[in-house]
């Protein structure tokens, strides 16, 4: 057990006051870990991912004005993404950890995030579609049920629930 703390006490810098600080909370360095860059990759195709199934590019002007109306839903779904992004940087820049249980836990992370990509665009058109009385957004369907919405909502909470634990 000695030579454990022996080698964990060798890696860390001479000084630490000379490690870079963010709001008083001293990281552990500048430089991005390989986790890191991937997992900034993740969420960049999940970005590509809502900006694919945007469908296709609009050839009129009634074509460009009915995909304006979901900017709002893109926009909803970016700034989540970009909370989870932000928590995983912040995490990274603090604690730098590459164990099996960090690498585990991030990529638990960004497959639920890949896997809730849709239903984090479908939820987010249904609130615009509600709150705007129809004028922006999208409906789930014509054919969804109130019991069938309510367990959307409950399917994607979980996934919430998921990212965040």
């Amino acid at each position: 057990m000695n030579e454990r703390h022996e080698e964990i006490a060798s890696t860390l810098p001479v000084d630490l006051d000379n490690l870079p600080r963010l709001h008083r909370f001293r990281l552990r360095g500048m430089q991005m870990t390989r986790l890191e860059t991937f997992i900034d990759a993740a969420f960049a195709f999940a970005i590509s991912m809502l900006v694919i199934a945007a469908q296709q590019i609009p050839d009129n002007i009634e074509a460009l004005l009915a995909a304006f109306k979901n900017v709002p839903t893109f926009v909803c779904s970016i700034a989540v993404l970009g909370i989870y992004w932000r928590g995983h940087w912040l995490w990274s820049r603090r604690y730098g950890l590459e164990d099996s249980v960090s690498i585990l836990i991030s990529w638990a992370m960004i497959v639920t995030i890949l896997i809730f990509i849709y239903p984090l665009k479908a939820i987010f058109g249904a609130m615009w579609y509600f709150i705007s009385s129809g004028q922006i957004g999208q409906p789930f369907s014509l054919h969804t049920t109130v019991s069938q919405a309510r367990t959307i909502f409950a399917i994607y909470a979980l996934g919430l629930i998921a990212i965040s634990a």
